[in-house]
């Protein structure tokens, strides 16, 4: 049972967020890279997660 809550927690963040992208991102149309430090990462995450929780669904 225990090895199931990691897996359900995943499944309502997909659920919620979406998954990964299926295609590698430098194979995006009008990809251009930035490199992020892991600080700036979460904030810009952070940042998109509020604005999906605030929508309705």
């Amino acid at each position: 049972m225990d090895a199931l809550l990691p897996r359900n927690r995943l499944r309502a963040y997909e659920d919620r967020f979406g998954l990964t992208a299926e295609l590698p991102v430098p194979e995006w149309e009008g990809h251009d890279p930035r490199q992020l430090t892991s600080k700036e990462f979460e904030e810009v995450w952070d940042a998109a997660r509020r604005e999906i929780t605030t929508r309705p669904g």
